[in-house]
Formats: structure tokens, C-alpha cells, sequence
């Protein structure tokens, strides 16, 4: 039996894949919605067996009701306690000026959003993963902290957004020192001074605050994923150590796993970090990188055209 041929561009410009992948996104999209609705307005309490909840929007409430004075006043690890940065607790008091019925609905659809804008043609199979299903649930910044990580590759500013909530998945830089891409990483901590320098000079005081809830969150007692991953430093040493082999043979995808595995807490919803892999993955397709060191034979070949070695 003869093989189909791809179709190709016909010479008016008409490529018949590209409006196939545009159906398929609006599809997803609509999806999306209609399930995220869905989601969102389960009610009462749910029981998933590994896990339960009275309500959703438990870590978003955190981020609405935080105090513009004294944000870490809540006690960690119950509704309403704020673990992120001054300069994150600065712009967070502004989302008072919402209602609260507002601020929910409007910061579950900007996951839902970012959720789509990650993996769009996927985004209705991701959503009913439990860690992504949590994640939209209780409103953290998981998403988002893997929206950082992608956009971090082209604006490498965007890893402030990383440095200054969750701090530890910061190790994600060691793919540009391994690069050698020293003008990404000073863009990187640039930003990052710059926002810390402008807080504490409003606020001096919640830098303290902030480092004594540090140390007070991680003396605690670490949960079941934590216990079975291992403590912080060990995994901030391997996610780092992730992140640097990868910058080394030029692939972008393992940073995200490596970010993950560096997250200060690990639950069920902190592996959302991973729907970054998805366009990471695609991008590495697209834009390889070559190696900066010289790999073996056996070593696979993205693209015929990309060197296996940088010298």
C-alpha cells in the first residue's frame, strides 16, 4: 500500500495542517472553558481519597487578604498565610480593590488562561490531572511560576517572578551559567535587586518578617512528598545540578523538572510546574541548541545541522 503524502501548501498560500492545528485549538479552548467551569463549581466538600478539601480558592484567599503592613502575620500552611517576597506582598495588597467574589473568579480564569497559553491543543487533557486540577482549585502559582520558566528563556527577567516567591527554583539559572549566557543571568538577578531594593526601601521591615516565616516554614514538619523526595538542600543540590547538565547539552525542557524538584514545599499540586515541559519541549524542537561541550556518538542528534559539540 502506498504512503500518504503530507499535505502541502497549496501556491495560494493554503496549508491545510495549519487551519486542521487552528480547529483543534479553538476546540481546546471551548473545552477548556466548559471543564474549568465545571471544576470550579464543585460543591461543598471533595474527597479524592488523596486528597480533601472543604472549598477551593484556598491559596488564592492568601494572596487577597494579605496585610499591606505585616503580610506575615498568618501561620504557615493554614488559609490566609503569605510565604512570598515583600515586593510580591506589596502588589498583592492591591487586589483588595476587588471584591472577592471578582478577584476569584477573575484569578481562577487567568490560570485557566495560562493553562491554555502553556499547552494550547492540550490543555483539556492536562486539566483534569489531579495536580493540575488542584492547582486551578486552590489558586496557587504554580502555573504561573511555569509560565516564568518558558518566558524566562527569551526574557530572562521574568525569573524575578521565581526569585522572589518560591526563591529556591531560582536554581534554574544554572542552565545559563552553564551556557556561559552571563548577560541572561545578570538581567535575571538585575531585576530581581532592583524589585527587592524598591521594596525595602518602602518597607524595610517586612524583609525580617519575611526571613523569620522563612525559617519558621522550614522548620516545620515536612509533608508525605516532601519525606519521600528528600530534604530541601539535597534536592536544591540535585535540581541545580539538573539545570547545569542541561544548559550543557542544550536541551531547555529538563530546567522544568529541575525547578520542580527544587519547589521549598512539595505537594501533589507543585508537579503543575511540569506543563512546562510541554512547550519547552516544543521549543527545543524548533530552535536547537548546540552542545557546549563535546558529547559521545551515542549521544541522539536533534537536527542533522546542530554540531554535537561547541569546540
Amino acid at each position: 500500500m502506498p504512503r500518504p503524502e503530507r499535505a502541502e501548501p497549496s501556491r495560494t498560500g493554503h496549508d491545510p495542517s495549519r487551519h486542521r492545528w487552528a480547529r483543534v485549538r479553538i476546540v481546546d479552548a471551548v473545552a477548556l472553558i466548559l471543564l474549568a467551569f465545571a471544576v470550579v463549581t464543585i460543591p461543598g466538600r471533595v474527597d479524592l481519597g488523596f486528597w480533601s478539601f472543604q472549598s477551593w480558592s484556598w491559596d488564592a484567599w492568601a494572596y487577597w487578604i494579605v496585610d499591606p503592613v505585616h503580610p506575615y502575620s498568618g501561620v504557615a500552611r493554614e488559609s490566609g498565610a503569605f510565604l512570598y517576597g515583600p515586593p510580591i506582598a506589596q502588589v498583592a495588597a492591591w487586589l483588595r480593590v476587588m471584591p472577592w467574589e471578582v478577584y476569584m473568579v477573575s484569578w481562577t480564569a487567568l490560570m485557566v488562561g495560562v493553562l491554555y497559553a502553556l499547552a494550547p491543543g492540550r490543555s483539556v487533557m492536562l486539566l483534569p490531572l489531579p495536580p493540575v486540577m488542584l492547582e486551578v482549585l486552590f489558586g496557587n502559582i504554580h502555573l504561573l511560576i511555569a509560565a516564568a520558566i518558558v518566558l524566562g528563556f527569551r526574557w530572562p527577567v521574568a525569573w524575578a517572578f521565581v526569585l522572589l516567591t518560591k526563591v529556591t527554583p531560582g536554581v534554574g539559572l544554572a542552565w545559563f551559567v552553564a551556557r556561559r549566557d552571563w548577560r541572561s543571568v545578570a538581567l535575571a538577578l538585575g531585576a530581581t535587586a532592583i524589585a527587592a531594593g524598591a521594596s525595602y526601601l518602602v518597607a524595610p521591615w517586612m524583609w525580617s518578617e519575611w526571613i523569620a516565616r522563612l525559617s519558621a516554614s522550614a522548620a516545620q514538619q515536612p509533608g508525605a512528598i516532601d519525606a519521600l523526595f528528600g530534604p530541601l538542600w539535597l534536592r536544591v543540590l540535585i535540581g541545580a545540578a539538573m539545570a547545569f547538565g542541561a544548559g550543557l547539552v542544550g536541551r531547555r525542557w529538563p530546567v522544568a523538572v529541575a525547578c520542580t524538584l527544587a519547589l521549598p514545599q512539595l505537594s501533589l499540586i507543585s508537579f503543575s510546574v511540569l506543563v512546562a515541559v510541554i512547550p519547552l519541549v516544543a521549543l527545543d524542537r524548533r530552535d536547537p541548541l548546540p552542545a557546549m561541550v563535546r558529547l559521545p556518538g551515542w549521544w541522539p542528534a536533534r537536527t542533522a545541522g546542530v554540531e554535537r559539540s561547541a569546540g
